[in-house]
């Protein structure tokens, strides 16, 4: 992994809901990325941010409290100055990601410095408060079914270290069991249809679980643009052939 000068003490502490959190301008700068692409991906993929467990929506007297009580300096030793505001002074809603929500991205735009970033965050950034209140609180004589089940999940996340699976939760299961469909028909769909086609079937569904395909969407793109200028010249040379035994045939 490169160098990166970033840690808990040359970022904004910003807590909420007594778990630190991050904005997605902030995310944005850290991760070097564009705002937009925060929100777009966020956007794209929302049944799969859930408010509460990946971020919080602050609107309202919410949000006029923790405007009052949040402020922000330039960090010191930061490797670029950060320039932008925790929440604008007009701002009628804030997004504020937590640490699964900042994997969630990094897992979106799935570039070595997202990834890179984000580990820094969870080690330094998200620990530096969490620890301190993981388990201060501990278990009431009298809690209730919710808080045990946020036990579990809590205790499944540090089992299985990184973004975990909540208790009750499958993995999504990708089945492409074989068929008995000819290889003409295989290649025709996935040159002109492909819908139909098991690698570009795959290649959405995996993009609609929050996967980035970008450079896998690129290559098959490609690939039918190759084939389909192929199946072309191949017609040009059948054509031609045929017009030039029509042409020999006529002089005999």
């Amino acid at each position: 992994m490169a160098h990166l000068n970033i840690s808990a003490s040359n970022l904004p502490s910003i807590i909420h809901n007594s778990m630190p959190v991050i904005t997605t301008d902030l995310l944005a700068d850290v991760y070097e990325t564009e705002i937009q692409n925060i929100k777009t991906n966020h956007s794209r993929n929302r049944d799969r941010f859930i408010e509460g467990k990946h971020f919080f929506n602050l609107t309202g007297s919410i949000l006029k409290d923790f405007k009052n009580r949040v402020t922000l300096s330039n960090p010191v030793g930061y490797n670029r100055p950060c320039s932008r505001l925790v929440v604008g002074k007009n701002a009628r809603s804030l997004i504020l990601w937590t640490e699964r929500g900042a994997a969630r991205h990094a897992k979106m735009l799935d570039t070595d410095r997202a990834w890179d970033v984000f580990e820094i965050l969870e080690d330094n950034y998200f620990t530096k408060f969490k620890d301190a209140n993981r388990f201060a609180k501990g278990i009431p004589h009298n809690a209730s079914t919710a808080e045990l089940i946020a036990l579990v999940d809590e205790l499944q996340k540090v089992i299985h270290e990184g973004e975990f699976i909540p208790a009750g939760h499958a993995l999504p299961e990708y089945s492409f069991p074989k068929t008995r469909k000819p290889r003409s028909r295989i290649l025709e769909d996935f040159i002109n249809n492909p819908k139909e086609d098991v690698l570009h079937q795959l290649v959405a569904w995996l993009k609609k679980d929050g996967h980035n395909m970008e450079d896998a969407e690129r290559v098959l793109m490609h690939i039918r643009d190759c084939m389909m200028n192929m199946a072309k010249a191949i017609n040009t040379i059948q054509t031609h052939a045929q017009y030039i035994d029509s042409t020999v045939s006529k002089l005999l």
